[in-house]
């Protein structure tokens, strides 16, 4: 990055000329090996390549795609962010689609499909190695006007974070200066951030920073301004609530199976109903009752209203314990979604004793309730189980982000990381 000081700047170039030239070469190979079959990438070259435009422009635009999906991932992640993945994978769909369709309207057939997606699905790992090395080898270097969140961008293994002020914010080329915006500015700060500008070092500010890092909004430094911004869009919560109930129908009689299996194996293990109901706090602050499997000895759960679950809670039967590990204890809450008292992605639902509880301690708690709860969600796979009202807290600030930027996008990746979660078995208690 041009920002970095000369040294770092050096290193930097020489990394991204590196990977150009090794990605294209393993591009170009790919393409090549794939169409050449026993005839081998010489002779397939030579007379294949050389005397046949089509293939030439076939091969030739894979390298052009690759240097387009260079470009925009450059520039859309010049600075670390938590959705990286997400990016990549979007630009690189972006790219290769505009690819196709510039073959179909050069006419030019499409020789292989399946060189094409092998480029396609390595043009996705080329990039995510890129960025995850490129932030190892090239951390980016801010300076931090804020200096109460220097030690949270100082943590970040992507970020070299240095400690300025107005008189020292000038004295390095940054990629970018990290400030609290959200106060009076006064004439000082006025000048350094008109210099900064224009010398093209971006100026941003210190929740919004944390929220393209981490995902999260600092909640403690919300205000009154930020309430419009936590406004669900109608329109699509209407697509996912008939999106939800069509998925659910349509694996009806696969989840009546599973369910009935579960149900008889809890019985067997132990004396007592399959089924556990509790109150809990849904949309608009309502109250409703949420089905889950029986994870504890008979009784036992009726004294959870009062406290968190434990790490290695005696209580849990063993075939709870496995339920729990891969949550499948959640299963019931299907005919939760179907009643439309929740929806499969959202936050979760609290016992009505924690959110009272919380509505006093934590300010703007009561804002995930301006959307159905959900079986997981956003904060679920991000920080996992709360069993403390700190991590309350900061669980909070991801259920506000999710409400934030509530969409097709991102309810696909929190599926992706439900699914992933569901088998590593993390986060379960």
């Amino acid at each position: 990055m041009r920002h970095l000081p000369r040294s770092s700047a050096l290193r930097f170039f020489g990394f991204n000329l590196s990977f150009i030239i090794a990605s294209i070469g393993i591009t170009t190979w790919l393409a090549l090996y794939l169409q050449a079959g026993s005839s081998g990438v010489y002779l397939f070259l030579m007379h294949d390549v050389f005397t046949k435009p089509e293939r030439a422009i076939f091969l030739l635009g894979f390298i052009l795609s690759f240097v387009s999906m260079f470009t925009a991932t450059f520039f859309a992640l010049r600075l670390p962010r938590f959705d990286f993945f997400n990016r990549i994978v979007a630009i690189n769909i972006v790219v290769y689609s505009v690819f196709g369709l510039l073959l179909s309207a050069l006419r030019v057939p499409l020789i292989s499909r399946e060189v094409f997606v092998a480029e396609f699905f390595l043009s996705i790992i080329l990039f995510l190695s890129y960025y995850l090395l490129r932030n190892r080898i090239c951390p980016c270097h801010i300076g931090v006007l804020d200096h109460k969140a220097i030690s949270s961008f100082a943590s970040h293994p992507a970020l070299y974070a240095t400690k300025v002020d107005s008189s020292t914010a000038l004295s390095q080329n940054f990629a970018a200066v990290i400030a609290d915006l959200r106060g009076d500015l006064t004439p000082e700060d006025a000048r350094l951030f008109a210099n900064l500008t224009q010398r093209k070092t971006p100026v941003i500010d210190t929740d919004h920073f944390i929220e393209r890092l981490w995902g999260r909004i600092p909640a403690s430094r919300l205000t009154a301004t930020d309430v419009e911004t936590f406004t669900p869009p109608l329109v699509y919560q209407r697509i996912k609530r008939v999106s939800e109930l069509a998925v659910i129908i349509l694996f009806a009689p696969l989840l009546v199976i599973i369910a009935s299996i579960i149900a008889v194996a809890i019985r067997i293990e132990s004396p007592g109903p399959a089924l556990f109901r509790q109150s809990r706090t849904g949309l608009k602050g309502a109250r409703f009752t949420m089905l889950k499997f029986r994870s504890m000895i008979t009784g036992a759960d009726t004294d959870t209203e009062s406290r968190f679950a434990e790490k290695n809670d005696r209580r849990i039967t063993k075939v709870g314990r496995f339920l729990r590990r891969v949550r499948l204890d959640e299963l019931p809450q299907l005919w939760n979604v179907l009643r439309g008292e929740m929806s499969l992605i959202g936050p979760r639902p609290e016992q009505e004793g924690f959110t009272r509880r919380f509505d006093q301690l934590i300010p703007f708690y009561s804002f995930r309730h301006n959307i159905p709860p959900g079986i997981t969600g956003w904060a679920q796979v991000m920080h996992g189980y709360a069993d403390s009202e700190a991590q309350t807290r900061t669980k909070l600030e991801f259920d506000l982000y999710y409400i934030k930027h509530m969409s097709a996008w991102l309810d696909l990746v929190i599926l992706f990381k439900t699914v992933r979660t569901i088998f590593f078995g993390s986060g379960a208690r």
